[in-house]
């Protein structure tokens, strides 16, 4: 009985300490991604801005030029964006580039109000403007929540997903105008703008080499503590 519970516990304690290897691994392979992600920002922002007219094999956080006008009929509320602690909206309009493509801009963030009984109305500039914003490319897939067909505009969306949003302003005007097909996030002081200061620009991997530093040292002292009591066991055994 003694051997057996002796042997429970020991599987029960290599299980455990092979779980927190396990995480920890799983924590570093989020730190090295991190880390490559901000690499590659760094990279890109070090490119000169480019119109969309131009062949480019990765169009990820390149930054590049607009020119054109809003379409300020169609425009999007990305709901439930924070900042600050404070409740606000995303606003992508739609820009007339003179590359051919439609383009989904994102302006920016404003404050909205939190009881949702109204929304912000800032129409970008009616006339001809030139803008730089960069490409935003999503890393992986995400959840897409059913949106209400029967919105009406400006349309409110719960994510600013660029093929959402081409189906919703095509299906609108019965078009088949070419969409670029990512959504180009405006820089700063450029006209129709609103608060930018984009999160993709300061990843960090800090936390998560943290996270695997942790789950690393749980298995080696489980691993220690096993290994201990397997030692003081056989010492009582020969003692008795």
């Amino acid at each position: 009985m003694v051997r057996l519970r002796r042997f429970h516990a020991g599987l029960l304690t290599g299980l455990l300490a092979a779980l927190c290897a396990a995480l920890g691994y799983w924590q570093t392979q989020r730190a090295v991604y991190k880390t490559d992600i901000a690499h590659s920002y760094h990279a890109m922002t070090q490119l000169p801005a480019v119109p969309l007219s131009n062949r480019v094999d990765d169009w990820r956080y390149r930054r590049v030029t607009l020119r054109g006008q809003y379409a300020p009929q169609y425009t999007w509320h990305v709901d439930n964006r924070m900042r600050d602690g404070r409740f606000g909206y995303e606003i992508v309009s739609l820009f007339y580039d003179e590359s051919g493509y439609a383009v989904l801009v994102n302006r920016g963030w404003v404050v909205g109000d939190p009881s949702r009984r109204s929304r912000p109305r800032i129409p970008p500039p009616d006339t001809p403007v030139s803008l730089q914003g960069r490409v935003y490319v999503p890393h992986g897939q995400r959840l897409l929540l059913k949106q209400d067909a029967d919105q009406q505009w400006p349309r409110l969306i719960q994510r600013a997903d660029s093929e959402l949003m081409r189906r919703q302003w095509q299906a609108e005007r019965g078009s088949t105008h070419d969409v670029f097909p990512h959504i180009v996030r405006l820089l700063d002081n450029q006209a129709g703008g609103l608060t930018v200061g984009w999160a993709h620009s300061t990843v960090s991997s800090t936390r998560h080499w943290g996270y695997a530093v942790q789950w690393f040292a749980l298995s080696s002292v489980l691993v220690l503590l096993w290994v201990g009591r397997v030692i003081y066991g056989r010492k009582n055994a020969r003692s008795t």
